[in-house]
């Protein structure tokens, strides 16, 4: 789910009743590439709250990229 900051406490525990607390996997945070002007700090980070069916059954791959050697 991809949530701001102001409601991504209550996502959460909306998850944590459907998916149960001990299958939240991470809170991954990014940066936007812009917000809506306002008279304070604007909101430029949105979260992606990141549930498994079965946490121990979760099955995760890792981004790969070959890596250019620099000779």
């Amino acid at each position: 789910v991809q949530i701001s900051d102001e409601n991504v406490h209550l996502v959460r525990n909306l998850m944590d009743e459907v998916f149960g607390s001990e299958n939240f996997v991470s809170l991954i945070s990014f940066r936007k590439t812009g917000s809506i002007s306002t008279d304070t700090l604007g909101t430029i980070t949105d979260y992606l709250v990141f549930y498994a069916k079965n946490k121990q059954q979760l099955k995760f791959r890792k981004l790969f990229r070959i890596k250019k050697h620099q000779d």
